[in-house]
């Protein structure tokens, strides 16, 4: 792994703005969020989890401030 990054972190790299961290095994294209419900992101197909770590960029993501 140079520079000490996995390969999903490079997607975001290469497409700034349009990839979301929302958990240490998911890296989501925001243009296919549907919505979230408390700690799960919602795509059209299917329910993710939003890790710990991640859980406050994703809440000030849709505009409740991490809370």
């Amino acid at each position: 792994r140079p520079h000490g990054r996995a390969v999903p972190d490079r997607d975001a790299e290469l497409h700034p703005g349009q990839f979301m961290r929302i958990h240490q095994s998911y890296l989501v294209a925001k243009k296919h969020i549907t919505g979230r419900e408390g700690n799960q992101i919602l795509l059209p197909n299917k329910i993710l989890p939003i890790g710990e770590t991640y859980r406050k960029g994703v809440m000030e993501y849709f505009g409740d401030g991490g809370r």
